[in-house]
């Protein structure tokens, strides 16, 4: 776990910049080092499993951060260059989290390609994921978009 913690901290301080996550919380050592991979509990004993978030391109360092004990991802941003298929397929224990591109699809797709990439979305992670947008969904998400990615889900 130390060499992956070693090069989380190198891609964030810049060392190997090409298309770095973008969360700069990285840099605290106490967000990196929580992830030991030990399973923690709370008083019930249920057990919690850690779901990480960043945006932007975590390709670089996925390997790592699964290595230091992430169990998922939170948003997979597609036009980022992550890829819900590729991600389960070397991991496919992580469960994720969004997957459907809120920059250019939702705003300006069409119900038909929303219900698609949902649909190839959730086969792709063999359901091991939340389908959501990749980040928040805005006032240019016209509704008939947004309820067609609700109604591909529930199907």
């Amino acid at each position: 776990m130390k060499n992956s913690i070693e090069r989380i901290r190198a891609v964030m301080n810049g060392e190997q910049p090409d298309r770095a996550p973008m969360f700069d919380l990285l840099r605290n050592t106490a967000v990196i080092e929580h992830f030991t991979g030990e399973t923690l509990t709370v008083e019930n004993g249920a057990e919690l499993v850690s779901l990480f978030h960043s945006d932007g391109n975590l390709n670089p360092i996925l390997d790592d951060l699964v290595a230091a004990g992430i169990d998922g991802l939170n948003p997979i941003e597609v036009l980022a260059g992550m890829d819900v298929g590729e991600i389960h397929r070397r991991y496919p224990h992580l469960f994720m989290a969004g997957g459907i591109d809120v920059s250019q699809l939702l705003p300006f797709g069409t119900p038909g390609q929303v219900r698609d990439a949902v649909r190839k979305a959730i086969d792709e992670a063999g359901g091991r994921i939340l389908v959501d947008s990749s980040t928040e969904l805005n006032e240019d998400v016209p509704l008939a978009n947004f309820l067609a990615l609700r109604e591909a889900v529930l199907e």
